[in-house]
């Protein structure tokens, strides 16, 4: 086990307290296998590799696998070679003009044996958010066990509730197709922190 947490970022003055996820160090053999091996037909990065290669070669590289997630976890290190992406760009659509540049997308091709680290540290992550509700309860995004259905059934829920009551309801649903693209990360991560 580690003796210390991860040091998070500082608080600002009027934001929240954050709370600190202790990951245990030691991942389960069926941790790493699901990780890298459940991950389906997925394209592999620079080095080639695919998924298909390694489940032959699970029976010889399991070992040399699990230490080295264990020893990324353990020392908060995602290994450089890793980090290696090779960017294709693939059309957005069979019908979309392809002379214009916004009708192509760039993908980042990562090693998959990369993407199996950052998988079962994702799904390590998430399983503390929820067991520690670190999050609201009205979060479904990304989390274990909790979908988009399920939160627009919780909005149908509200509104027979409602209904019941003799209430009248309004719902305004926004559609935020590229707001992303124009926001200042720095300034998005402090309203976030409020």
């Amino acid at each position: 086990m580690l003796d210390k947490a991860p040091k998070l970022p500082e608080r600002d003055e009027e934001g929240p307290p954050q709370r600190v996820i202790r990951l245990d160090p030691v991942l389960e053999d069926w941790e790493i296998e699901d990780a890298v091996l459940g991950a389906g037909n997925t394209a592999p990065g620079d080095d080639e590799i695919t998924t298909q290669v390694l489940i032959r070669a699970w029976p010889c590289i399991r070992t040399a696998v699990a230490r080295l997630y264990n020893a990324s976890i353990w020392w908060s290190y995602y290994p450089r070679c890793l980090k290696k992406a090779r960017t294709v760009i693939i059309p957005k659509g069979a019908d979309k003009d392809l002379s214009q540049a916004k009708n192509w997308r760039p993908i980042a091709l990562l090693s998959c044996i990369g993407k199996g680290l950052e998988r079962v540290i994702a799904r390590k992550i998430n399983i503390e958010i929820v067991v520690n509700k670190i999050l609201a309860s009205t979060h479904f995004g990304a989390l274990p066990r909790r979908a988009a259905v399920d939160l627009a059934w919780c909005l149908v829920s509200d509104i027979e509730e409602a209904f019941k009551q003799g209430k009248s309801v309004i719902a305004f649903l926004m559609d935020i197709k590229e707001a992303f693209d124009i926001v200042s990360p720095s300034t998005l991560i402090n309203r976030l922190r409020i």
